[in-house]
């Protein structure tokens, strides 16, 4: 993903337009525009000023995980999730917590189940 596509994907989510981003940064919306499209790329202060505006890292931003957990570096999905996270409301995160654990019930149930198939078909 290039920093063109992350930005998009933040301002997406965040339901943020270009201008209104442009006039929050005090930056030409031109400037931002070309950000998006991949043909202009912030200075260092400016990425600084994205990163904090949108409460990420600017690894993230780059294209770097930016993210260690027990000293190992998260893949692009696990940094994404955790951007992503960090986005939503405090509810929001309730909710996606909630629906993470009912995956992993639901995958426990489902090897539970095949692992109880295995045992029957080897005592036939």
């Amino acid at each position: 993903m290039t920093f063109g596509n992350r930005l998009k994907s933040l301002l997406d989510e965040r339901q943020v337009t270009q201008k209104q981003l442009a006039q929050d940064l005090n930056i030409a919306s031109t400037t931002v525009n070309g950000y998006v499209q991949d043909y202009r790329e912030p200075d260092f202060a400016t990425l600084d000023l994205l990163a904090s505006y949108f409460s990420v890292s600017a690894d993230y931003l780059i294209g770097h995980a930016g993210y260690e957990s027990k000293n190992k570096q998260l893949n692009a999905n696990e940094s994404e999730i955790i951007t992503l996270f960090r986005i939503l409301t405090d509810e929001q995160q309730d909710y996606l917590i909630g629906q993470a654990k009912l995956y992993i019930r639901c995958n426990s149930r489902k090897e539970k189940q095949i692992s109880s198939d295995i045992t029957l078909k080897s005592e036939a």
